[in-house]
C-alpha cells in the first residue's frame, strides 16, 4: 500500500529508497490481464511521470494470449523473461508510453515484434519531447486499426507503425491485447 494506492481519485505508484531482498529500491507494477481485451480502437491514459534517473515507467499492452505465436515454449513456461520461451517478442507488445528517467522530457511509443525489436537492431519507435512530464498530466493514447498502430500525446500523433505484411513476424497485432 505504500508503493501502490488510490488517493483522491488518482492511482499512485511510487518508488521508495529502501532495502528489499537484494534491491535498494521498491516500487510497484500493475497487471491488468483479464480486465480488458482490446482489438482495434482508441485507448488513453492520463499520467504524470516520475522524475529521476533510474525510473522507467511504461504504459504497455501485451497479447491476451501471449503464446499465440510462440514456437519454443513449454506448457508450464513463464513466458515473460524466459530464456527458453519466445512468446515475447513473437506475440507482440505495444508501448503506448515509455519514459526512461535519464532522458527527462522524452517519451516513446514502440512496437515489438519477432522481426522488429532491439535484439535485431531494428526497433520501431517514435519519440516526442514534452515539457515538465513530472509536473503535468499528459494524455498518452493509442489508435489501433487493422492496418496501423499510432501513439499520441494529447491527441497529437508522434509514431505510426504500418502493417506492410500479413506475416505474424512483422504484424502479430490482429488479435486482442
Amino acid at each position: 500500500t505504500k508503493n501502490l494506492r488510490v488517493e483522491n481519485g488518482l492511482l499512485i505508484i511510487e518508488a521508495h529508497k529502501e532495502k528489499f531482498r537484494n534491491a535498494e529500491y521498491t516500487s510497484a507494477r500493475i497487471h491488468s490481464a483479464g480486465k480488458l481485451d482490446l482489438l482495434y480502437g482508441k485507448i488513453e491514459v492520463s499520467a504524470r511521470l516520475p522524475k529521476g534517473q533510474g525510473t522507467w515507467p511504461a504504459i504497455w499492452m501485451l497479447p491476451s494470449n501471449p503464446f499465440k505465436f510462440a514456437t519454443t515454449c513449454a506448457p508450464d513456461d513463464d513466458w515473460q523473461g524466459s530464456r527458453t520461451c519466445d512468446a515475447w517478442p513473437n506475440s507482440g507488445e505495444i508501448d503506448i508510453m515509455e519514459h526512461v528517467g535519464y532522458d527527462p522530457n522524452i517519451v516513446h511509443g514502440t512496437v515489438h515484434t519477432k522481426s522488429n525489436y532491439w535484439k535485431n537492431w531494428n526497433q520501431h519507435k517514435g519519440s516526442i519531447q514534452l515539457q515538465d512530464v513530472h509536473q503535468h498530466f499528459y494524455r498518452y493514447g493509442l489508435v489501433w486499426t487493422p492496418d496501423s498502430i499510432t501513439t499520441t500525446v494529447n491527441d497529437i500523433p508522434y509514431f505510426t507503425y504500418h502493417r506492410n505484411s500479413d506475416d505474424w513476424k512483422q504484424w502479430p497485432f490482429k488479435h486482442p491485447f
